[in-house]
C-alpha cells in the first residue's frame, strides 16, 4: 500500500531586495493520503525559483526516511508541462535521505495574477531491501481538494528531546513487518492523541520489542 503526501504549491512572484531579479516563492502545506502517518519528511518547506521568462530554474528537495526500513517513493505533479522532477522514483535506505531536483521549465508568460497553484504528490511505501523500482506498485490518485483523517495505533516505545522538539516513537506490525514511526509531539498534522491503554514497565524505552515475536507489537 502506498502512503502519500500532497505538497500543495501556492506561490507568488516577488522581487528580491536590492535586485532586479524576480523569484517564484512557493510555500508548501501537506495533506496525508491513506496512511495518516508519514514514512518520509520533506525539506525545505519553501521552494524558491529564480523566475525569468523563457529560462529554466530549479530547486532541490531533501526526502528523508523516518523509519527503520527501506522506503520507496514516487513523485507526480499536477503540472507536468511546467515542472520536471528527477529522480521521480527511487528507494531510500533506513534513516537515509535522497535529493530530488525540481526543475521549473522556461515559461512564455507570467502566471495569472502573478500567482501559482500547483501540487506534487509524493508517495511512499515500505519495501524489502534490494527492491526493483520497476516492480513497485502504481500510483493511487488523490481526490482533488480533499483531506483525509486517518488513525494510527501502536505502542509507544520511546520519547526523546524536550519542549517543542519532543518526539515519540510508535511501533506496530504492518503486513508482518515491524514498523516504527517517529512523530513530533506538537506537530500541527496531529489532530488528537489518545491513550487507549497504559501499562507499567521496568524500562523507559521498549526497544527490546524489536527482538520479540510480532504478536508482542500487535495493537488491537
Amino acid at each position: 500500500m502506498w502512503f502519500g503526501v500532497v505538497m500543495c504549491i501556492y506561490g507568488r512572484l516577488w522581487h528580491g531586495r536590492g535586485s532586479k531579479r524576480t523569484f517564484l516563492s512557493c510555500c508548501s502545506s501537506f495533506k496525508s493520503d491513506g496512511g495518516g502517518f508519514h514514512l518520509i519528511s520533506v525539506h525545505p518547506d519553501e521552494l524558491r525559483f529564480p523566475f525569468e521568462l523563457k529560462k529554466e530554474s530549479f530547486c532541490d528537495l531533501e526526502v528523508v526516511s523516518n523509519t527503520e526500513h527501506h522506503v520507496a517513493f514516487k513523485v507526480k505533479t499536477s503540472a507536468p508541462m511546467k515542472f520536471f522532477v528527477w529522480p521521480n522514483m527511487g528507494v531510500i535506505k533506513a534513516q537515509d535521505s535522497c535529493i530530488i531536483r525540481v526543475n521549473l521549465r522556461g515559461q512564455r508568460k507570467y502566471p495569472p495574477n502573478m500567482e501559482c497553484k500547483d501540487k506534487f504528490l509524493l508517495q511512499s511505501t515500505i519495501v524489502p531491501p534490494n527492491s526493483d523500482i520497476d516492480e513497485l506498485p502504481k500510483y493511487t490518485e488523490v481526490p482533488e481538494n480533499k483531506r483525509r483523517l486517518s488513525i494510527y495505533k501502536g505502542i509507544v516505545i520511546s520519547k526523546q528531546n524536550a519542549g517543542i522538539h519532543t518526539t515519540f516513537r510508535i511501533r506496530r506490525i504492518i503486513a508482518g513487518i515491524g514498523v516504527e514511526i517517529v512523530f513530533p509531539l506538537y506537530s500541527p498534522n496531529i489532530k488528537e492523541l489518545k491513550v487507549l491503554s497504559h501499562r507499567k514497565v521496568r524500562r523507559a524505552r521498549l526497544y527490546y520489542l524489536r527482538d520479540k515475536l510480532p504478536r508482542f507489537s500487535t495493537f488491537k
